[in-house]
């Protein structure tokens, strides 16, 4: 029999441990090793087209517009003190990664009382956001120096979903939030809440509206959405039996009990029906509530005094608020304070109407162009009535680029992404050894490709979304790939151009979908969404390694597939999503021994702590040991249940014979996603991870995983990668941008024992020792670094038959071989033959 969705979705979020009453304890550590500190390198947005990453609701200090306050969904909420010019994070000190903040309130009468709504949405598991999770309702009276969990009575568990908070205007203690289904009021400034309604509906419907009326403040209306059912979904319609979003009224407070379904008509038809409803209220008609949905390609405005009957404004077919993508994505409305016949819209772009809505007309900027200072981004999340101006409406808008003000209705604009908002979401960040500059190039989402160079970020190198990244070091350009909107490009000049990949197939745009270099075939790449393909940059040409089977039906997509440094011939392919212990789902994880020609089903072998991994968790990552294709290590998407005291299981998981069994190595970890593993060639298994909690390594000696995150915040990694020219390790970060660190004393050492045949290309800087009586035979390419320098012990020998030692990318040349004694090896112990040659070697000073 499946296991229960609803059992395991329940205990993903249970029995953690809370800090402060906010946030998991155990989340995530703040030490590490002495003289390991982490340091951001950006995006610093200030200067930059405006593209800093996303941003939610944005608040104003009241009585000071030029402190503000602006929501994130991922990195916490940020503030400013001069309008933009310098922002800092006030929620580090909760240490919860990932912290989304929906909304804030500020009590006017005592500006230090803080109340917010929240949210937490996994990198390694985006479907989940559906699942409406948060860490309820905070509260500061600091002003958001600290901050305590507000005491909600009635809440199902320790993670509430808050998506709205609003105040009473005439009642600064008495507030109104919504999140999912339910209703909370609070009377004591939001200290505590309590449930005052629960949407009956079975539909997946949530709140997304909170208005309180103007002239009777007593009166809040509140409407909904429909989750699941956006574009192709919504054109089906609806059973006669369920209804479309819905509007429902209070009229005294939110208490419970006072609440009833008022939803307009017209709401909907055969075929079409509104997805979601939102509302506003103005000075210039303080007795109504206005309400506007899209029904098909139209939308209707409607207006109202109580709910009991609703006054059609307008009914516009074709219309351009609905063809600006106003729906189910972006749904933000605003009415001027002056005028209701003026009124924005947020979509695509800030829309705005003179006429009531008949006619809509573009204000913004979809893709930033033009003078940093004045550029503005798509994708409205936030419309802010300040009231009007000398010259107009004064409007704060936030979007997928950060947050901008007018003060005349739209016409110009001032960019007020300043300096410290590093916000961006990045899937992947590579480097570029060859350059003696720092050169970086990354991927983000809803900003495109970023290249750093000249210490200088340089945002949509190419548009749309960005995605992964993966350079191919050995190649002669040194490319790099990325991944924007699905399509493949490639990059022979550091990211100065870009062109595409040709013949890509199963071109679709799937959020973090990777694609690895072959480490034996430079200029070849594997990539695929649900069948595996290789990629030969030289002949432009794709080879298909592995078919789909027919009975798989569940539509996962790739999430790795790699080779084995070591052998060419072994391969591991694993697909995202979970089996929930039906076997018919059971094909999730697939080994190859001959290059891709045959696979083995892997899925049921893959056990953990409590079975098959499969039924309730899927693989993020694998890296192999480099010297050894029987033995690797593998990441989980795992939010699984742990008891308070029990150890952290299932997050790492190794083999070492090939995948036919698994043993757990997750001490150390805490209870979250391991999204990336990192292995450094020439250590004794010393493995990093980068996990929603920041970045970890694995101790062999304590058998068990350290803390690496002296100086890094409470941010969910993404990948990590190694500069080994300058020791120097990054991380990308789903909304903390990207830092670094040196890595000083991890220096690589390979030790080389018994006999040991080297037949593909391999890159190593550190020193490689051959231990008495090993012998190396070098039939390949092996490129060293300057720091790159073989040493052999008495009785040992190195070969080098047909192939060559020389240097790659990382200095001019390298060290050398030596005897143990330090002295220049001779022809008894060093050997080149058929045609084998020592290059770039350092000459002796």
């Amino acid at each position: 029999m499946p296991i229960s969705r609803i059992l395991i979705l329940t205990l993903l979020f249970s029995g953690i441990v809370l800090r402060a009453q906010v946030g998991p304890a155990d989340f995530q550590c703040h030490d590490g090793p002495e003289g390991y500190h982490w340091q951001q390198i950006g995006p610093s947005p200030e200067g930059m087209l405006q593209a800093a990453g996303l941003l939610g609701r944005v608040t104003v200090l009241p009585g000071d517009t030029n402190v503000l306050f602006v929501n994130t969904e991922f990195s916490g909420l940020w503030k400013t003190l001069n309008h933009g010019d310098r922002w800092y994070c006030i929620t580090d000190s909760l240490e919860v990664p990932g912290l989304g903040l929906t909304e804030l309130s500020i009590n006017p009468e005592n500006v230090s009382e803080f109340v917010a709504g929240t949210r937490t949405r996994s990198y390694g598991n985006p479907h989940w956001q559906g699942m409406g999770k948060g860490y309820g309702i905070l509260f500061s009276d600091d002003g958001g120096v600290s901050w305590k969990r507000a005491l909600m009575k009635g809440a199902q568990d320790d993670f509430e979903f808050v998506e709205l908070v609003r105040r009473n205007p005439e009642e600064p203690d008495h507030l109104v939030a919504a999140g999912n289904r339910k209703i909370w009021v609070s009377t004591d400034g939001g200290k505590s809440w309590e449930v005052a309604f629960e949407n009956p509906t079975q539909l997946p419907s949530w709140f997304v509206d909170v208005e309180f009326s103007l002239r009777d403040t007593k009166r809040v209306f509140a409407s909904t959405k429909l989750f699941g059912y956006g574009g192709e979904e919504s054109k089906g319609g609806l059973s006669a039996t369920s209804h479309a979003a819905q509007v429902f009224v209070s009229s005294a407070s939110g208490k419970p009990g006072s609440w009833k379904e008022v939803s307009p008509p017209n709401t909907q038809h055969k075929q079409d029906f509104a997805v979601h409803i939102v509302m506003d209220v103005s000075p210039a008609d303080p007795a109504h509530l206005y309400a506007v949905q899209a029904l098909g390609n139209a939308h209707i405005l409607h207006k109202t005094r109580d709910g009991s009957n609703w006054e059609m404004v307008d009914s516009v077919p074709r219309s351009g608020l609905v063809g600006g993508n106003w729906g189910y994505y972006r749904h933000e409305f605003e009415l001027s304070d002056t005028d209701t016949k003026v009124m924005y819209a947020g979509t695509n772009t800030l829309l705005r109407s003179v006429d009531g809505g008949k006619s809509w007309k573009s204000v913004t900027q979809y893709i930033p162009y033009g003078n940093p200072g004045s550029s503005t981004h798509g994708d409205i999340r936030c419309i802010l009535n300040l009231g009007p101006g000398p010259e107009g409406d004064r409007l704060i808008i936030t979007n997928d680029g950060g947050v901008a003000r007018t003060d005349d209705g739209g016409r110009t604009w001032t960019n007020l992404n300043g300096k410290g908002l590093v916000i961006t979401e990045f899937y992947a960040v590579e480097t570029f050894r060859a350059s003696p500059e720092e050169k970086l190039v990354a991927g983000a989402l809803h900003n495109g490709t970023f290249v750093y160079a000249d210490s200088i970020w340089k945002p949509f190198v190419i548009g749309g979304d960005g995605d992964w990244t993966e350079t191919d070091h050995f190649s002669d350009k040194e490319r790099v790939y990325t991944m924007n909107n699905g399509r493949l490009s490639m990059s022979d000049d550091h990211g100065k151009t870009f062109r595409a990949v040709p013949g890509q197939p199963e071109a679709r745009w799937v959020q973090g979908q990777r694609f690895e270099v072959d480490p034996h075939e430079h200029n070849r790449l594997l990539y695929g969404l649900y069948n595996l393909f290789r990629f030969d940059g030289r002949t432009n040409t794709w080879e298909h390694l592995f078919k789909k089977e027919v009975v798989d039906k569940t539509n996962s997509e790739i999430t790795v597939a790699k080779i084995a440094p070591s052998d060419k011939g072994v391969l591991y392919l694993a697909f995202d999503g979970v089996t929930w212990g039906n076997t018919e789902n059971d094909y999730k994880f697939y080994k190859s021994m001959d290059g891709g020609k045959s696979w083995e089903n892997l899925t049921k072998k893959f056990t953990g702590s409590s079975g098959p991994m499969y039924h309730w968790a899927a693989i993020s990552d694998l890296v192999f040991d480099p010297d050894n294709s029987q033995r690797a290590f593998v990441s989980v998407k795992n939010y699984g249940f742990v008891n308070k005291g029990n150890p952290v299981k299932d997050r790492v998981l190794y083999t070492g014979d090939g995948g036919e069994t698994w043993s757990d190595m997750s001490a150390g970890l805490p209870p979250v996603p391991v999204n990336y593993l990192y292995y450094m060639d020439g250590s004794d298994d010393l493995v990093w991870a980068g996990t929603d909690a920041g970045v970890y390594y694995w101790a062999t000696g304590a058998h068990r995983w350290m803390c690496f995150n002296r100086g890094f915040p409470s941010a969910i990694v993404t990948k990590l990668e190694v500069d080994p020219c300058n020791d120097v390790m990054y991380a990308s970060t789903w909304g903390r941008g990207i830092w670094k660190v040196p890595l000083l004393e991890f220096k690589p050492l390979k030790e080389i024992t018994g006999n040991q045949l080297w037949d593909t290309e391999r890159f190593f800087n550190g020193r490689i020792v051959l231990k008495k009586g090993a012998v190396l035979n070098i039939s390949d390419t092996l490129y060293m670094g300057e720091k790159g320098r073989i040493e052999i012990e008495p009785g040992a020998k190195l070969i080098v038959n047909g192939g060559a030692i020389t240097v790659k990318n990382c200095g001019r040349h390298w060290q050398g071989v030596f005897r143990s004694d330090g002295k220049k090896a001779g022809p008894q112990i060093l050997q080149t033959i058929n045609g084998g040659s020592l290059l770039f070697v350092k000459e002796e000073d």
